[in-house]
This record gives C-alpha cells, sequence and structure tokens, in this order.
C-alpha cells in the first residue's frame, strides 16, 4: 500500500514538474514569439513627397535646321531667303516649339535629337530623302514649294504632340508582330526563303531604332490549303475582293488563326498566295474601281496578295507593314504632298518621327505613373487597418526616385533616357499600387483582427465563415468593384463579400468597351 501512495505521489510530481516547464516555456518564449508576430511595423510611405509630385514643365524645344549648301548650289541671297521662309512657316506654329537656322558648306555630325539637317543639292529629279535627321533635296521652285509644305505639315505635328497633356495611360506593355504566309498546297519550297527574308528585314528595320523603347514579341507561322481551306476565296467575286469585304475576311482569319491577344498591341503581317486557277486576284478599291495587292486595314494590320512564282515582286510587302505599325503606334504623319516623291525612307524609322513620339510616351507614362502613386495614398489614408509591407515601400520610392531622373532628363532634352526613367518609374508606380496584399485588404480591411498567430510564426488565418463571394467570368472593373463596397457601407452587413473575375479591365479599356457597346446596338427610333 505504501509502494502505491509513493507511486502515485512521484507521478503526481512529475505531472507537476512537465505542466511547469510547459508554462515557463509558453511565458519565456512563446509568448514574446506570438506578440511579435501580431505587432508586425508598419511601414512608412512619403505622403508628403507623394502629393507634391509636379507635372512636367512645357520647357521651350529649341530645334536647329543645319542649312547645308553643297557645292554652292544656290547663292547666298537665295540661301538667306530660303531661311526666312522656313523661319516664317515654323512659326505658324505654337511659340513653345522654335527653329533655329545655321547656314554651313558642310555636313555637321548630328548628335542630339533637336537637330536637322537639309542638304541641297545641284540634281534634275525631285526625289527627297530622309535618312534619320538628314533631309536631301534637289534645288528647284517645286522642290522648294514641297520644302516648305512639309516643314509647316512637321511643325503642326510637333505641337499636337508636344502640347497634348491629356494623356492619362501608357501604351500597352509591347507589341506582338505575327507573320502569317497562306500558300497552296502544290506552290513550291522557293517561297519560304522570301518569306523568312520579310521577317528578318522587318526585325532588323523595326528593332534597331526602338529596340531599347519597346518590347517586341514576333511569330511566325505557315499554313497550307490543306491545312486551312481557301476561306478568302468566300469574298472572291470575279478574281477579286472588294475592299467593303476586307472585314469579313479579316474576322474569317481570327476565326481559323485565333490571333487574339489580350496584354499587347498586336499587328497581323498575312500574305496570301492564290493557287494557280485563282489568279489573279486582287483588291478593289471602292470609290476608284482601282486594283492593288494590299490593304491596310486599321488597328490590325495588312492583307498582301501575291503571285505564285518566282518572279514575284516581294519587295513591295514590308513597306505598308511598316507603315502600318506607325498607325498603330500613333507616329506623327509626316510627308511630302506630292505623288512623284520617293517615300521608301519613311517606310523605316526616322528621328523626325521617333522624337515627337517619345514626348508623348513619357507624359503618359510620367502622368499615369503620378496617378498610381496618388491613388495608393488616398486608398491607404482611407483604411486605418491596412498593412503596408516594405515592398509597397521600396517601390513607391522607387517609382519617386525614377519620375526625378526622368524630369531632370526630359528638361536637358534627353529623350530616349527621359522614356526609359519614366517608364521604369510607371512600372513602380504599378507595381506598388497593385500589390496583391493591398487588393485583398482592400475588399476586408478588417480581416487583420480575425488572424491568429502562434509561436514559430506559423499563422492560422482564422477568418471568420460569414462571406459570400461575387465571381464575374470575364472583364472585372473598378467600377463594379466600388459600387459593390458603397452597397456593404449602406447597408452594414456583417457578411464578408469577396469579389473575383478571371480579368481586371483596365480604365482605358473599360471606357473602350463601353463606346463599342454603344456602337453595337441600335438607336431605337421614335
Amino acid at each position: 500500500m505504501d509502494i502505491q501512495k509513493q507511486i502515485e505521489s512521484r507521478h503526481r510530481s512529475d505531472q507537476n514538474k512537465a505542466a511547469l516547464f510547459i508554462l515557463i516555456f509558453i511565458v519565456t518564449v512563446g509568448f514574446p514569439l506570438w506578440w511579435k508576430t501580431t505587432d508586425i511595423p508598419r511601414a512608412t510611405l512619403p505622403y508628403e513627397q507623394v502629393s507634391n509630385l509636379p507635372d512636367l514643365e512645357l520647357v521651350e524645344f529649341k530645334y536647329k535646321l543645319f542649312l547645308v549648301n553643297n557645292d554652292n548650289t544656290i547663292t547666298s541671297q537665295e540661301s538667306a531667303d530660303l531661311s526666312n521662309e522656313l523661319l516664317q512657316t515654323w512659326k505658324s506654329g505654337d511659340a513653345n516649339v522654335t527653329l533655329e537656322i545655321i547656314q554651313t558648306t558642310s555636313i555637321p555630325v548630328v548628335a542630339r535629337s533637336n537637330e536637322l539637317v537639309l542638304v541641297i543639292e545641284q540634281c534634275s529629279l525631285l526625289r527627297p530623302s530622309i535618312t534619320n535627321s538628314t533631309i536631301n533635296i534637289c534645288w528647284g521652285i517645286q522642290t522648294k514649294l514641297l520644302l516648305l509644305d512639309f516643314i509647316s505639315n512637321y511643325s503642326q505635328s510637333l505641337q499636337s504632340f508636344y502640347f497634348t497633356r491629356y494623356c492619362l495611360y501608357p501604351p500597352a506593355a509591347g507589341i506582338q508582330i505575327s507573320f502569317t504566309y497562306i500558300l497552296p498546297y502544290e506552290l513550291g519550297s522557293h517561297i519560304l526563303p522570301l518569306f523568312y527574308s520579310d521577317i528578318d528585314q522587318f526585325y532588323s528595320q523595326v528593332s534597331q531604332p526602338l529596340r531599347e523603347l519597346i518590347n517586341f514579341t514576333m511569330d511566325s507561322q505557315i499554313y497550307h490549303f490543306s491545312v486551312i481551306p481557301g476561306f478568302i476565296l468566300q469574298t472572291v467575286d470575279e478574281y477579286y475582293i472588294s475592299e467593303a469585304n476586307i472585314s469579313q475576311v479579316v474576322n474569317r482569319i481570327e476565326s481559323y488563326l485565333n490571333s487574339y491577344t489580350l496584354q499587347k498591341l498586336k499587328l497581323n503581317y498575312l500574305v496570301y498566295t492564290p493557287s494557280l486557277d485563282n489568279r489573279p486576284l486582287g483588291i478593289r478599291e471602292t470609290y476608284t474601281g482601282e486594283y492593288h495587292n494590299i490593304a491596310l486595314v486599321d488597328d490590325w494590320g495588312t492583307i498582301i496578295l501575291t503571285g505564285n512564282d518566282k518572279d514575284s515582286n516581294y519587295s513591295t510587302i514590308l513597306p505598308p507593314v511598316i507603315h502600318n505599325l506607325k498607325q498603330l503606334l500613333k507616329f506623327p504623319y509626316i510627308f511630302f504632298a506630292t505623288d512623284e516623291v520617293d517615300l521608301t525612307e519613311f517606310y523605316v524609322f526616322n528621328q523626325l518621327e521617333v522624337n515627337p513620339w517619345l514626348y508623348k510616351q513619357i507624359q503618359c507614362y510620367h502622368n499615369s505613373a503620378k496617378n498610381n502613386l496618388n491613388s495608393l495614398i488616398i486608398s491607404i489614408s482611407a483604411e486605418k487597418n491596412m498593412f503596408i509591407n516594405t515592398d509597397i515601400q521600396l517601390a513607391t520610392l522607387n517609382a519617386l526616385e525614377q519620375l526625378e531622373q526622368c524630369r531632370h532628363a526630359y528638361i536637358q532634352g534627353e529623350l530616349p533616357s527621359a522614356y526609359l526613367h519614366c517608364k521604369e518609374g510607371w512600372e513602380q508606380s504599378y507595381k506598388a499600387n497593385y500589390d496583391p496584399s493591398i487588393l485583398s485588404l482592400l475588399y476586408f480591411p478588417e480581416d487583420q483582427k480575425y488572424a491568429i498567430y502562434v509561436p514559430l510564426f506559423l499563422p492560422l488565418g482564422v477568418i471568420l465563415l460569414r462571406s459570400a463571394v461575387v465571381f464575374i467570368v470575364g472583364g472585372g472593373n473598378y467600377t463594379e468593384y466600388q459600387n459593390l463596397r458603397d452597397y456593404c457601407k449602406r447597408n452594414q452587413s456583417s457578411k464578408q463579400i469577396i469579389y473575383g473575375m478571371t480579368d481586371l479591365v483596365n480604365p482605358e479599356n473599360f471606357l473602350k468597351e463601353l463606346i463599342e457597346l454603344g456602337e453595337s446596338r441600335p438607336i431605337p427610333s421614335n
């Protein structure tokens, strides 16, 4: 009996020691760890710096035109008169875009983006040409009038790009260029080298001046009639395709090739070679009735009809495609007002076009980045319990730093540098404003109160099972989300409502959807 009591007493003592050890461990180790996990420091944001973020200044853009009188082609008086006429033509635009003319007899080396070179030569052909920032013309009365008209158009183009302030949304993340050849099954393999030569030439001409500015992705595919039937021939009438039927052709192409994209702009490059039984095949204009082999489709790309023999002229394929790419990017429209001018140079990118486009994109990126940062500050200020992690803090600081460098380079006229800094600033601001932790707590800012933590940093994240789910198959938008928040606040519901979607539509695309929806619905008649 005494032995049994001793065993029970010793067992009870062991239990007390174990309980005491667990209590000491919880007090000395577990509780401090738990307290540390529930007391995560809140990162600070530069609220004042974001609120005082300045706009891009409207600086005075000074252009220099080096008038090169090659081999004394014109007299000094003619050179002076031409300079005055050029200045008068340029002054018809905005005063903030000024032109300075420097007369010289040797071609200078152009180093800055605001420097142009006009070379006047003695020749008989009326064929002005442009290479980067250099304009070469043959002297004559018609050439002079042509030049003045070009300078007037170019100065007006600069105004529209430099001083259009209402550009809030940046361009797409990149451009996808899709090359597609549709060939008859019996066609020989001699077309394939030409196909890949077109791709290489296109890539070299496009990527050389723009590779650091725009993200290009390219793909290519070849289809034979055995794979895809001659669906284009469904719109053919007497060996021609009417321009009115081009939209049907595009719809069939999209359906067969499934060539839709979401995040990027897309340019389609479609070359169609009919079979021997369907030659010749051309495109007939609606108003003139003339036939040609190229159709430019706005915001889609180019359709090109070719022959299927070795003598086909494939050199005419690339220029309209590059021209269509300029339209897609909304490059300034600069031209010589005559059909006798060789416009081949305009099918490659030159500084006369790139510079105004850069100014425009810099404004878009800067304004959008500023809006993202302001939206971030407003959202965080409205939700007191919102947690700010260090990733958001670092992204915000990086965005402010990049925007500061962008403004400095912009004022100095260093356009490529300003563009890259503003683009990086926009990406950092987007990263901060759309951080997943913020987006989740925007729905339920009180969720942090229901999170239970245990030692060793293991969050259980126990959320009350009082929730409802609203899930949209398709494009969700911020308007629906805001209406849902207003509804919850107005009704003081205790439910937690989750708003989800398969695709988030940004404000610009949402407006486009509304416009397309309005255009698709017929106006009711009274």
